[in-house]
Parts: C-alpha cells; structure tokens; sequence
C-alpha cells in the first residue's frame, strides 16, 4: 500500500452489507521508536494506525477495507460480527503464543472454526515485547488462511483483547500493536467491560509482581477494587465476574513458587475474596490446571483453603498456544491439570467459554495436528 508516511491517517470504510460501503472513519497515525537498548534496538521504528469505529450494533455483521492514501489504495474487504448483547456468548481463551507460531495458528484456526464471539489471551503472545518483527509474524499468521489466500483466519475478523504478560514487559510495541480498552494515566494496562452475563476484568499483572510499590500497582489495586465492588452490586444483571491476568497465581508447575507470583497471589487473592469473584484465567505455566473452589489462607501468599460451592473462586490456567510445555504437579487444591507435548497426544492448549444465562461453561481442549482436539476438561458455573 505503498510508503506509510505518505498517509497519516487511515479510514474504514464500512457498512453491514459487503458491497456498500458507504461509512469513512478517519483515525491518526504515530511512529512507535525501537528501546534504545537491549533486543529490538536495531529494528526500525514502527508507523502505526488506529481507528475507533464507535456506536456499533450488538451481533451485527460489518463489512471494510483500510486504506487511504494519495493515491487511494485500499485492502480487500473483510468482516468482522460485533459481540451479541444477550442469548448465548462464546469467549476463546488462551495464552503463551511465544514459541511456536505454527501452534499458534492453528490454534486461531479453531477459534475461527468454532467462530468464538470474542477471544481473551492472557499474555506472552510473543517472547520478547520490544521486537516489531514477532509482532509482524505472529499477527500475520493469523491474518490469511495458510492455505487458501482467499480467506482470512481471525486477526481483524474476530474482537481481541490481549492482556500482558511479562515477555510483553509492558513494552511500547505491544500497546502499538493492539487497542485496548481503558482510560487515565495508566490506561490499556487495566479494564473491565460486560459480555452478556458476565463482568469481565483484564490486568496486566507485571507492575503487581515486580514493583507493587509504584504509583501505577497501586492505582491498579484501587481501581481494581471499585470495580470488582460496582459489578458485585450488580450481580442482578450481570451474575458473573472474571478475572484475566498473566500470572497463575494457585498452580504446581514451573512457576508456582515463584516469589514474584506468590507477590500477586497476596495481593490480589483477599481482592478477589471480598468481591467474590467467580473465575480467574491465567497463563504463564504452560500446562492446564483448575483448582477447587478457594480462598486465601491465613498467609495470603501460603496455600488457600478450598470451600464449598459459590463460596469462593475457581482458578484456572490454559496456556499451551505456542510455548513450550511444562510439567504439572498434584496439590490439595487442584481439581484437574494436564499438560501437553512430549509423551501426549496434544502439542497446544485452548478453552471456549460459553455464557448463556445464569450458567458459564469452560470447556478445555488438547490440540491435535488432526485436528480431531480431545475435551481435556469441563468447568461449569451456576447462580
């Protein structure tokens, strides 16, 4: 589309019939510089575009290209459905895309397949956030279908919304990459939003673990609660609240002792506690775990206590979408957990979680170079 500089600013043109497009929305542009140091440092410096198309209808269908420029040049016509306002909502769930780019696409593939409503990860979608060229292959596996050019796979057809992990270390790129929601001094590293009968909470969790201290973790933490205390108080309307970070903060894998984890786990598990949140989703072990119902323990940062139905929250970690596997261990408080690679039939992970009412239902899948995925595990919430 020739030279990014010439056009700085990009437009949508738009409509729910693929062959009127007859709406422009005008966004801007901005250069994101390479770190001065460190990987990614001899990269060029990245022109990027957003554009916010607003005021958009519940379960519709919108047709567009990108484009713009003098002379115009425009893409081909995508689509893309808005979430639907009620009835029955599905959610694709997964994480720690880093490695392996294959396994990451085919993991899109499904969430493509299964035409998923939306899709969160839970960070670590590349393995090093300052690098544009991970960002340009892993985005662009999933852009068009590898093997019919005709058809795309999810990036652009599909809402995304990408929490942070620590490989993203809160690097410029990765908030150049995605549009994400959120507003103030530290806006896009926390956010909440409805879909249908859930309250979802998105955190990027790297201030909380490495400098819980700062001025940043702490506006977290209070944002964190006033919102988790608002959609308490609405649990009429919208029954469920879930949590979306990077770090797993009840698991046995590679990173469970992790003094950095155990760090959040003191912090944000009594949060989660007082406003009795229902799920959290995890990444950062590679593994599938979900724990019983929990709590804290007296030592907030020790072992929970695990409680009875809807007295408490179910933890879950699903991060298989291109890392590399670890091993999972036995505790007290994990009801189901496996892993994937070496001497298993799976080679990745990913959930679909499916909102209808008052019920929410995870369903965990092994991935497969088949194609024929094996149902791993079923979480299923009522109110």
């Amino acid at each position: 589309m020739g030279d990014a500089r010439q056009r700085p600013r990009l437009a949508h043109a738009f409509r729910n019939e693929p062959q009127a497009l007859d709406q422009t929305r005008t966004g801007f542009g901005w250069t994101t510089p390479p770190p001065s140091i460190g990987f990614g440092s001899n990269e060029p410096e990245t022109y990027m575009h957003e554009v916010h198309l607003c005021g958009l209808e519940p379960g519709t269908t919108y047709y567009y290209q990108v484009g713009g420029g003098s002379p115009e040049v425009w893409s081909a016509t995508q689509s893309f459905t808005t979430v639907p306002a009620s009835g029955k909502i599905t959610v694709g769930i997964l994480g720690d895309a880093r490695d392996d780019v294959g396994v990451w696409q085919r993991v899109q593939l499904r969430m493509r397949d299964l035409a998923v409503n939306m899709q969160v990860t839970t960070g670590d979608l590349v393995f090093t956030g300052t690098m544009q060229s991970l960002y340009d292959k892993w985005l662009g596996a999933i852009w068009q279908d590898p093997t019919d050019a005709t058809r795309f796979v999810t990036l652009g057809q599909q809402m995304m919304v990408m929490v942070a992990g620590n490989h993203e270390n809160e690097a410029a790129r990765f908030y150049g990459a995605f549009a994400l929601p959120g507003s103030g001094p530290y806006a896009e590293t926390y956010a909440s939003f409805d879909v249908g009968s859930a309250h979802f909470v998105v955190l990027d969790d790297q201030s909380l673990a490495v400098d819980p201290g700062s001025d940043q973790a702490r506006a977290e933490v209070e944002w964190l609660k006033a919102d988790l205390a608002q959609a308490d108080a609405n649990r009429d309307k919208v029954p469920f609240v879930v949590v979306v970070h990077h770090r797993g903060v009840f698991t046995t894998s590679a990173h469970a002792g992790d003094s950095d984890v155990l760090d959040v786990r003191k912090l944000l598990v009594p949060i989660y506690d007082a406003h009795h949140v229902d799920l959290v989703v995890n990444g950062h072990d590679h593994a599938y775990e979900r724990s019983k119902v929990l709590r804290a323990g007296a030592d907030p940062a020790g072992p929970p206590v695990v409680v009875g139905a809807g007295q408490g929250t179910v933890y879950l970690v699903n991060a298989g979408a291109g890392a590399p596997a670890y091993g999972v261990g036995d505790a007290p408080y994990i009801e189901k957990s496996a892993t994937f690679g070496k001497g298993t039939p799976y080679d990745g992970l990913y959930g679909v979680a499916t909102l209808e009412g008052r019920k929410l239902t995870v369903e965990s899948y092994g991935l497969t170079a088949s194609g024929a995925d094996t149902l791993l595990d079923t979480l299923e919430l009522t109110k």
